[in-house]
């Protein structure tokens, strides 16, 4: 499984979105995203969350990312992760509509 630090999501859909980080947990993905911090993704806008700012979060565990978009159908990504401090940054795109939204996974770097 490929290692992560960092999640990065561009936002090219007519829509605003919002990042998360799901933690696996007894076999069920829930979200991790600390409520603190600007998290809105405007058209042609982008966001990243560095990992290690995430305190329920400890090296080696599974992650994934989720977009949520506002009064439309939310994505996660199919893709885990497993996360490390020293792993590259995982970047994400979104495009399409409020209902129907398409999340790809774009590059890591």
């Amino acid at each position: 499984m490929e290692k992560v630090r960092s999640f990065k999501l561009k936002n090219n859909g007519a829509f605003v979105v919002r990042i998360h980080v799901l933690k696996l947990i007894n076999e069920t993905w829930q979200n991790i995203t600390p409520s603190s911090g600007y998290r809105d993704i405007t058209l042609g806008a982008e966001r990243t969350v560095d990992l290690q700012s995430i305190p329920k979060l400890a090296p080696g565990e599974k992650v994934k990312l989720k977009a949520e978009v506002v009064l439309g159908k939310n994505r996660a990504a199919p893709e885990e992760f497993i996360y490390d401090p020293s792993g590259p940054t995982v970047v994400y795109e979104i495009m399409g509509t409020t209902l129907n939204p398409k999340l790809r996974l774009s590059r890591r770097i």
